[in-house]
């Protein structure tokens, strides 16, 4: 009786010590799991003309819907604007699509003319200046209701280092007939545009 009273209180303290618990703690001690290192997956969709420049593909930058037009939009954003990283030796350019889900943008915005100045707004407190290098007049698809407006940015090296180092928040883009700020719902995408371009040199 004596052994098997010994042989119990030796297993007991077996799976005490293998459950993590001791005398004074009823709890079980859990130990971190060990970091694994991973490495982010870039969605990278790039393609190179017959000229070499290699650019990415575009995708959503932001929506926006003034608050009070959402009760109009029946489920639309009044505007999209989506956006590619393209590259050709040295020099990175960002070419944005502004798709207004409204044939009277003309009315509204007019054009986006050569120099117009984008602000962009970083995470880090940085703010960049953005100049379109041709004017741009809106194009109108009456049947859908669309109208859309297209820009080329040229970026200096400062502006791509800065891109990389701190998502976008916003941006303010400067039309013909005014100027309008949006939040940034895709904050990563420019930086990771530039990093799936610079993984093909």
């Amino acid at each position: 009786m004596r052994d098997i009273i010994l042989c119990l209180i030796a297993l007991s303290s077996c799976v005490s010590i293998l459950s993590g618990q001791n005398k004074n703690n009823p709890y079980p001690e859990f130990k971190p799991v060990s970091n694994v290192e991973s490495t982010q997956l870039l969605n990278c969709n790039i393609e190179k003309d017959q000229s070499g420049i290699t650019a990415a593909g575009y995708q959503e930058l932001l929506h926006f819907t003034h608050p009070e037009l959402k009760r109009f939009m029946q489920g639309k954003e009044l505007i999209e604007i989506y956006a590619s990283v393209s590259t050709g030796g040295d020099d990175y350019f960002i070419d944005m699509r502004y798709i207004f889900n409204t044939a009277k943008a003309v009315e509204n915005y007019g054009s986006h003319s050569k120099g117009a100045l984008v602000k962009v707004s970083l995470l880090n407190k940085e703010i960049l200046y953005f100049k379109n290098l041709k004017t741009s007049r809106a194009k109108i698809k009456e049947k859908e209701g669309v109208s859309m407006l297209t820009a080329s940015y040229l970026l200096d090296e400062y502006e791509v280092k800065q891109l990389l180092k701190s998502p976008v928040m916003a941006m303010e883009v400067t039309y013909q007939y005014g100027t309008e700020s949006y939040p940034v719902q895709n904050i990563t995408m420019l930086g990771d545009q530039i990093r799936c371009l610079e993984n093909t040199k």
